[in-house]
């Protein structure tokens, strides 16, 4: 699977073939092993550590309880984190080892799963070369709304409706 999120564009290419990534601008995108879908994005300097980072890829269609998938989030081609969870959805939480975001137990700050824990200082100063890659490892999934893919900042120093970062690029790399 290392080969491939390197070789679409993420960094320097591993494999003899170099997957083709188009841009997402349908709503439904079918995704089978090998392929993955990419959202690209910055995000503003000044940010608050207490911080979740919720990724959103769209809405599950079809084939989530027969498939395997995982997540993986990028500053530019270093690996953040990786979600492979059990919940089988197209949402992730991201936070910084410092937030109280996404603990389970929390009542305060509970969220629908718990937050992978990462570093976030290319976030907190606005330089993160953010890629977020949803990968089948097995099975088939369809997923719709994929064209308006976002990445939302959760946390308390960040105000309503600028929680949405800007989205540079939405991709299906095959």
């Amino acid at each position: 699977m290392a080969t491939l999120i390197t070789a679409c564009g993420g960094g320097s290419p591993t494999g003899p073939s170099q997957p083709t990534c188009t841009p997402v601008t349908t709503s439904l995108l079918s995704l089978r092993p090998g392929e993955l879908f990419r959202v690209r994005f910055r995000v503003p300097s000044g940010l608050s550590r207490d911080i979740v980072i919720l990724t959103f890829l769209g809405l599950p269609s079809s084939g989530f309880a027969s498939s395997s998938i995982v997540q993986h989030l990028y500053d530019g081609t270093t690996l953040l984190g990786t979600q492979d969870r059990a919940e089988q959805d197209t949402t992730a939480f991201w936070k910084s080892p410092e937030s109280s975001f996404g603990t389970p137990g929390d009542t305060t700050y509970a969220m629908s799963a718990a937050a992978i824990s990462v570093n976030v200082d290319s976030i907190v100063n606005g330089t993160i070369d953010g890629r977020v890659e949803f990968a089948v490892t097995s099975g088939q999934v369809s997923i719709s709304s994929a064209a308006q893919a976002e990445v939302v900042l959760i946390g308390p120093a960040v105000t309503f409706p600028d929680t949405r970062v800007p989205i540079v690029a939405r991709e299906w790399c095959h």
